[in-house]
């Protein structure tokens, strides 16, 4: 602690601290243009992306209004993509009890081996985890898929 405060107290340590600030400074003085510009290029991607999305979304739901006969199939499909993510996750709930309940067997109840073991426990967590991964992707899709029968529906009886 004795050896810390030395240093700080010292020209050399205050010398070296403005030294850096300099060169710092000098540095991000040539590096801003250029992170300015990636940036933008970042921001002016995502901005085309949301416009595209849009678009799509649109075009989707003028489908719906004039194609009646699609809307039920589209809530079929939601139906589908519920199911799916309630079966990912007691999938994913399963996988991840049974990584849980490794922890209370014997270290070579499976093929005599702690190696195999603890192998199952790991594949056990990787597919508890894609199972809840999974679940929460299909669940996604069921409500974009929701919100477009919604929109559809509501453009097409316009509230006067």
């Amino acid at each position: 602690m004795d050896d810390l405060i030395k240093q700080v107290t010292s020209l050399s340590w205050w010398i070296s601290v403005v030294i850096v600030g300099i060169a710092i400074n000098l540095i991000s003085a040539y590096l801003k243009p250029s992170i300015d510009q990636r940036l933008s290029q970042v921001s002016s991607f995502w901005q085309n992306k949301v416009n595209k999305n849009r678009k799509e979304r649109e075009a989707k739901v003028k489908y719906l209004m004039h194609h009646p006969t699609e809307q039920p199939i589209l809530g079929i499909q939601e139906l589908r993509h519920r199911i799916f993510s309630l079966f990912f996750f007691c999938l994913g709930s399963a996988c991840l009890a049974f990584a849980w309940a490794t922890q209370f067997m014997d270290d070579t109840f499976f093929l005599g081996s702690t190696t195999a073991t603890l192998g199952i426990r790991i594949v056990s967590l990787f597919a508890s985890t894609g199972g809840l991964f999974l679940c929460v992707q299909q669940y996604l899709d069921a409500s974009n898929a929701r919100k477009l029968l919604e929109d559809a529906r509501m453009s097409e009886y316009p509230s006067y």
